[in-house]
């Protein structure tokens, strides 16, 4: 899952279209790699409300416009602990995902290499 805030409750976002536009078009970069789908939205939406999140630290403290967290691939088989056959397999699509990322980020602020 990709989470974007708020975490800690259901509050709406007034730029949550921004954030579910990048974070898509993330998602989808990383589901190219190996086929790993992903869900995004705010933890409170895909599973429950969860105080304390990094999403929603780094938008509501740091202001942070683009502001997500990953909870990397497994549905539960293995809890945190992936077995080492899956762990460059889940950086390789998460660094697609976090390119795609950067590269939608940029465009948004008009930003030119």
């Amino acid at each position: 899952m990709l989470f974007t805030p708020w975490g800690y409750d259901s509050v709406p976002l007034e730029d949550m279209e921004d954030l579910m536009y990048v974070g898509n078009r993330s998602a989808a970069a990383l589901e190219a790699v190996h086929g790993t789908k992903y869900q995004v939205g705010s933890s409170s939406e895909l599973l429950y409300s969860a105080a304390g999140g990094s999403e929603d630290y780094s938008k509501g403290i740091a202001g942070i416009k683009f502001s997500y967290c990953y909870e990397l691939r497994d549905t539960g088989k293995h809890g945190f602990t992936l077995p080492v056959d899956q762990i460059i397999p889940s950086g390789q699509e998460t660094f697609a995902s976090l390119t795609s990322m950067l590269d939608d980020i940029k465009v948004f602020y008009n930003i030119v290499n």
